[in-house]
Formats: structure tokens, sequence, C-alpha cells
């Protein structure tokens, strides 16, 4: 490829760039000399400084990092590195002094906490733990944190993918720290919140009317059998700074101190009583769906036992998406039609995938439709996919924030007085119509504002200087106006036009652009073709 020449080029060689964007580490650097051509400048020239641009993109492009595959008894290097959430590894062989990678691997983890049974600080039957928790102001996170007796601490945030309240918020910071302290052997405990509606419900103060919260009640007093003393007290806001951090870290995937536990839920940790036995009762294959509420569940059955459903209609509708999609080693594909397999999952496995996407740690806040473009490029599918991302991007609240907003300043609408005759003018054409003797196909069109006189006058093309020729004669005969309402026709926006008018002190006015009812005779001259065309 040679080096552009021109302007039209260079705007060529970013347009590829773009469309290979997701190849490419750092584009936006590595494209900052052809973006700075792009300026409007008065005479275009490629600097030295885009060509050593250009050169080394062509090296990049043309040396990809591709695996390789690795010999019998050759030795191989492992590398690892790690952060607080992931882990990742590569592969790597060395030939002729080079490195080449054979394999890699990425994962995000979540720690558990536990702690051995004969560890000293399981013993803790007679000692007293303080846990407080908070949930987020936008109902997007919650935090806790764990207090043991010799002071150390547990921090433990949580980061809601699903739509919740305050009050959800709050009681999925609770659960989460009733949780852990009886997964560390904890018996004695004190519960410090300042949600006052949380504390006097556990208290029994308040009755739970919420359906919603009532459920959570219920999993807090089936945890409370875990200690031998449980108590929950309601403090101020000012009291309760740490765990309201980390819920507003949490809400906003903002970075957490180290050590400090982060989990992502995309349904609420409870569950109904419906739903366990639903459950409990249903057994498929592995790698299948668990409920009867998956997708997948039923597609599964009829490819695999010939199982269908009672209703006709559905029935029909099952053996028709059947032909799209396959199991292979106990897991469901979908045939994409470029004959891609891509790998079915569960909608909440789909919801973490998008979030992991459009905020993990190559996560760019990229749109809908872009999201569920990665997702399907990276083999999975689920059918709710758009809708799915549609409330993730729509939910977020950093992309509220910064998202495109309109930045004109609001006007107040201006009216165009009438004072006397032939003063404004409404100027529009009319046409084509079927060709006429001596070649006539459009009319131009002037009516008077304020007697509503109108004219009309054949013409062949609707050039500027025809529109010009006929303005002269409407002035002739009628004086100079003031000024002329016209539409965004490029033979009235014309710089002769334009200059035209202005040397005779005629003011252009133009209609608003795709709404033609600001010219007040519009109406006129609608009805005006309408006779027309009907008296052909």
């Amino acid at each position: 490829m040679k080096s552009p020449t021109r302007l039209k080029e260079v705007q060529r060689l970013t347009g590829c760039m773009a469309s290979l964007s997701r190849f490419i580490a750092r584009m936006g650097e590595r494209g900052q000399p052809f973006f700075a051509l792009l300026k409007k400048q008065d005479q275009f020239e490629w600097n030295q400084e885009a060509e050593n641009a250009f050169i080394a993109l062509k090296r990049y492009l043309s040396n990809p990092l591709v695996l390789v595959a690795p010999h019998i008894n050759e030795e191989l290097f492992l590398y690892i590195a790690t952060t607080p959430y992931s882990v990742s590894t590569v592969i790597v062989v060395e030939r002729e002094k080079e490195q080449h990678p054979v394999y890699y691997v990425l994962a995000n983890f979540v720690a558990i906490w536990t702690i051995p049974e004969d560890s000293p600080a399981a013993q803790t039957d007679n000692e007293t733990w303080i846990m407080a928790f908070d949930g987020a102001l936008n109902s997007q996170g919650a935090g806790t944190g764990l207090t043991s007796p010799t002071g150390d601490q547990f921090k433990h945030a949580i980061h809601l993918n699903f739509r919740a309240t305050n009050n959800t918020a709050e009681y999925e910071g609770l659960l989460a720290g009733i949780k852990a302290a009886a997964a560390l052997g904890v018996k004695r405990l004190i519960v410090k919140g300042d949600s006052e509606l949380v504390a006097n419900q556990v208290h029994k103060d308040y009755k739970c009317s919420n359906p919603e919260l009532a459920k959570y009640l219920a999993e807090v007093r089936k945890l409370e059998r875990k200690f031998n003393d449980i108590e929950v007290r309601h403090v101020y806001r000012k009291d309760n700074v740490e765990p309201d951090d980390l819920a507003r870290r949490a809400s906003r995937r903002e970075p957490l101190e180290p050590g400090t536990f982060l989990d992502v839920l995309t349904k609420p940790s409870i569950k109904d009583t419906h739903d366990e036995s639903t459950t409990a009762n249903t057994s498929i294959s592995q790698g299948a769906a668990e409920t009867t509420d998956d997708w997948r569940t039923p597609l599964i059955r009829f490819l695999e036992s010939d199982e269908l459903p009672d209703d006709d209609t559905e029935v029909e509708k099952l053996s028709r998406q059947a032909k799209i999609y396959c199991m292979i080693s106990n897991d469901l594909y979908k045939k994409a039609p470029n004959g891609i397999l891509l790998k079915c999952v569960s909608s909440d496995d789909g919801k973490t995938l998008l979030l992991d996407i459009h905020e993990g740690i190559c996560g760019s806040h990229a749109g809908a439709r872009t999201l569920v473009g990665k997702a399907f490029r990276q083999g999975f599918f689920w059918p709710t996919t758009l809708k799915d991302a549609c409330e993730l991007v729509q939910r977020f609240e950093a992309c509220q924030f910064f998202r495109k907003h309109t930045k004109l300043p609001a006007q107040a609408l201006q009216t165009i007085p009438l004072t006397w005759p032939f003063s404004c003018w409404g100027l529009d054409i009319l046409g084509p119509f079927p060709r006429g003797q001596g070649g006539y196909k459009f009319l131009f069109v002037p009516i008077d504002n304020f007697t509503k006189w109108i004219e009309a006058k054949p013409t062949r093309e609707i050039k500027a200087e025809n529109a010009i020729k006929f303005i002269k004669g409407i002035f002739c005969r009628y004086g100079l106006p003031h000024r002329i309402l016209t539409d965004n026709g490029s033979q009235f926006t014309n710089g002769d036009f334009q200059d035209y008018c202005i040397e005779l002190g005629v003011k252009i006015c133009f209609a608003s652009v795709s709404h033609p009812q600001s010219n007040c005779n519009i109406l006129k001259i609608s009805i005006l073709k309408y006779g027309i065309k009907n008296s052909e």
C-alpha cells in the first residue's frame, strides 16, 4: 500500500483502521498523525511524522502475534500475572532467541471466605464480632465489613447487575455479611446499618408489607439460627462510612483496596420456594440448563429424546427452531448463517458476559449493538441478547453521565410581523411535472404573506440563475420587499442568489429543515400543486 497523497486517501486509511480496531493495540495513539491531517487546513501536506506512523502501522499489521505448535520434548516457559480480580497465564516457546506464544488463559475469580477448622480464628464461641453493611444510593451496589475481636477486617463489595431498589441493596449487603460471618464460624454477632427500615423489620418493630422484602427477611430469619446471639443496631450515616464507601465503589465498578472481595450478582440472592422445588425436580444432562425457566431446556429435551410440549403451537414453533440447533458433547449450539457454531448460554450467564465486555478490564463502555456484536464474535448466543444489552447500557450510571447530549441552547421562536402588502413573500418550487410544451417541468410559486396574492411561472430548470431572473420580475412589478421566506433548496442557498438579494437590501429567511410548516403559506402551495395534478 502506497503512502496517501490526498485528503481522500487519508480518510480511506482511517476508515480501514477503524474496521481493524479490535486487532490494533492503542489504535488512537498509532493513528494520531493521520487524524491531525483531517483537520481543516489551507493545503494538504503529507508530513514526515505521518509517513513514520504509516510505516510503523504496516510493520505492525504484517507481523501479527500468531500461536505456534510446540515440538516433542521442546522446552516451554510459563508466565503468570495476577491481580486482585483475575489471573492470566501464557505458555511460550523460544526459537532462535525469540519467544512465540503457544497458549494463553485469562480468568476472573472470586475468593470464598473460609477458615480451617483448626485455625485459632475459628474458635469464636465466646467472642463478639461486628458487622456493618450499607447499600448504594443508585441501588446498584452494596458493601459490608466484618471486624474480628482482634481488629482484623474482612471487606466485601457487591455489584448488583439487576433492577433493585435501595432497600433491596441494603438487604443484599446484610445477607452477604451474615453469610460471611456464618462461614467464619462466628457465634456472637453485632450488626450495624444506617437503614432504619431494615433494622426495625429485623427487630420486628416494623411489619414487612412488601412481598420482595419479605423474602429477604425470611432468609435473614434462617441465617439467624446459625448464631448463638445476633443483634441488629441502627446507626447514623456518618458512623457507617466504610460500608457506604464500599457500596459506592461497587456500584460504579471503581478500583477497590487490596484484600477487598468483589462479587457480581446478576439476580437476587434469594429464591422463591416454587423455583427451589422446580430446580430440585429437574434433571438434565451435564452442560444443559438446570431449571425449567432456562430457554435451552425445551430444545435440549427435543434434540436428545424427541420430547415435545403439550401445546400444539409450541410444538410447531419448537420443531421449526430446532433446525438451527445441535448438540455437541452435551452442550447446545446454534448454527449461525455464516456456518459458525455459537455456544448457547443461559440468560444469567449472558448478562454476566455483557457486563464483563462493557466494563471489564478491556471494556470500552460501548453501545448496546456493539456489545451484542462482540458477544457473538466470542462464540456465545442467547435469544435476549439485544434486550439485555440495552437494559445494561441504560442502567449504567457512568454511561448516562458521559453520553452525547445536545449542546445547542434552547432559543425562543421568532415571529415574522406583517406590516404592509408585498413586504414579505413566501417562495417555493413545485414539480417535477410531466414535460409540457416548451420543455417546462417546474413552477416558481411566490405568495404574498399579507394579501395572500399568489403567482406561478413555469421553468425548465431550477437553477440559481432562473431563480434570480424570476424574483427580478417580482421586484420590478411589486417593489422591493423587506424579506423572502423560502426553504433550504440549493437554488436559494446559492451564493449568487443570496448576493443579489443582499445588494438590494432584501433579507432571506429559511424555513426549518424537514419542517416546511414554518412557512405559513405552504398550505396554499400544496393546494395549488394538488389542483395542477388533478387537471392533467
